[in-house]
């Protein structure tokens, strides 16, 4: 959430990929974004996410969530073609890296990905393909044995 604070949210369109309960997501539109796209692909998550949007009171009209895969085919059905102001990202190293390219198309210019769910050991890595996809790593937070990554494209 530290990592979240550091950027304008105002009239942002954003991404939550790996949404989990969505709460980045929702704090983003509780702090200003115009639109959420959250997508996870465990359906528990999106149940979830849907439950959390309606408890916090946030309009449904501005959100989109699905069980979705990025990488899949019809990911763009979906999360649609307009490029996104902010990612959250949330996953694990593993994910982060083989989803790099994928961010970074996704990321409009000058736009930010907040990538964290990161253990320490991993996070030189995780920082490596990220730069390797075209990011430019604005800052770095750790935290008890986590790494969280801004990077803008």
């Amino acid at each position: 959430m530290e990592a979240i604070e550091t950027i304008d949210l105002n009239n942002a369109h954003v991404l939550d990929a790996g949404c989990g309960s969505g709460i980045l997501g929702i704090a983003a539109l509780l702090s200003g974004a115009s639109s959420l796209c959250a997508v996870d692909i465990d359906e528990a998550a999106v149940r979830i996410t849907k439950q959390n949007v309606h408890i916090n009171r946030c309009d449904p009209s501005h959100c989109t969530i699905a069980c979705c895969d990025l990488t899949s085919p019809v990911a763009y059905q979906i999360i649609g073609t307009q490029p996104f102001d902010v990612i959250f990202a949330n996953i694990v190293a593993d994910v982060l890296i083989s989803l790099a390219d994928v961010f970074f198309s996704l990321c409009k210019p000058g736009g930010v990905l907040i990538a964290s769910g990161i253990l320490d050991e991993r996070a030189l890595e995780v920082i490596q393909a990220l730069g390797k996809s075209g990011f430019r790593i604005r800052k770095t937070f750790t935290s008890e044995g986590w790494t969280a990554v801004i990077a803008e494209k």
